[in-house]
């Protein structure tokens, strides 16, 4: 048995929305539009649950950095 340490983290669009002071709506019209953070849909049609791995959205907020000019 596994004491969780090495699980992963995920994500509901609730708490992405939270974490990124958005709505979540925002964050569904994101991944809709293919532009937020990689997701895993676990089931189908309208009882479907997204989820976000941490490690996803670490590497879609450090693509987005910008360099200071």
């Amino acid at each position: 048995m596994t004491d969780g340490k090495d699980l992963p983290v995920f994500l509901t669009t609730e708490e992405l929305a939270a974490m990124l002071k958005k709505k979540p709506r925002t964050i569904e019209d994101w991944r809709l539009d293919g532009k937020g953070p990689e997701y895993i849909k676990l089931g189908v049609g309208t009882t479907a649950r997204v989820l976000y791995p941490l490690s996803e959205v670490n590497k879609w907020l450090t693509s987005l950095l910008k360099k200071p000019t």
